[in-house]
């Protein structure tokens, strides 16, 4: 999920809920889709390179596209958030398979991914979260709007379990908020020179988490296990290779 999203929109209560702070710029005709022609992974691309930019990962000056071998993969699918047709933010889903494997494994952090193997479990790593810099106000709706779909697609292609890679700083968010479990000490995400942590969503028992949570006036049950209608034009990856 690196790089991160911004903290600053967010205030976790007691009552597990969240306020957001007024927003400089307004969100109208935001739609998700799956990244499929050259435009559109183009600005897959630029989005990644602007936002991992900003936060000192890479060299902006270099590297105007950001992107890996993964996005050939025929078991990653690239998520493309736009408002009124213009791309704001990205994220992707890797399925796990044995020719392949998982982005967090070519990291050297994808250990702590074992005991889900040894039981024969379907992963799925949702990576490379980024956001336009004049919407990083935003990305509290953004990146439940792409969790949203992220969870219905992962579901619909059969997928048992989530896993993220994320700074530790934002380790409390995930937990607290979007309902992930930590299964790592601390490790070195050495491509983009960061410490990271992994974390895992059950999503064979997410369901049942989300009754009764609200993030700022979003019901997470009705938001992301009975929403979704529009994650049927993804299609569902049932034929990656394990």
């Amino acid at each position: 999920m690196l790089p991160t999203i911004n903290q600053r929109t967010l205030d976790v209560s007691r009552k597990k809920s969240i306020r957001s702070p007024r927003r400089s710029v307004r969100l109208s005709g935001l739609t998700v889709r799956r990244a499929e022609s050259f435009e559109d992974m183009r600005a897959v691309f630029r989005i990644r390179a602007d936002a991992y930019g900003r936060q000192g990962y890479i060299d902006p000056r270099e590297i105007e596209q950001l992107q890996d071998s993964y996005d050939l993969s025929s078991c990653a699918t690239s998520h493309l958030a736009c408002c009124h047709d213009v791309p704001v933010a990205t994220v992707r889903t890797v399925i796990d398979s044995r020719e392949y494997r998982l982005p967090m494994d070519e990291e050297g952090i994808g250990a702590s991914l074992g005991f889900l193997r040894r039981e024969g479990r379907r992963i799925a790593e949702i990576c490379k979260l980024a956001v336009r810099k004049e919407y990083a106000t935003q990305s509290l709706r953004l990146l439940f709007e792409l969790q949203r779909v992220v969870y219905r697609h992962a579901l619909q292609s059969g997928v048992d379990d989530i896993v993220i890679a994320v700074v530790p700083t934002h380790a409390r968010y995930y937990s607290r908020v979007l309902l992930f479990d930590q299964i790592s000490d601390v490790l070195r995400y050495e491509t983009l020179g960061c410490d990271a942590v992994v974390m895992h969503l059950d999503l064979r028992t997410a369901d049942k988490l989300c009754v009764g949570r609200a993030v700022a006036g979003i019901d997470f049950h009705e938001h992301f296990v009975l929403g979704g209608a529009e994650s049927s034009n993804f299609p569902v990856v049932h034929n990656c290779p394990r």
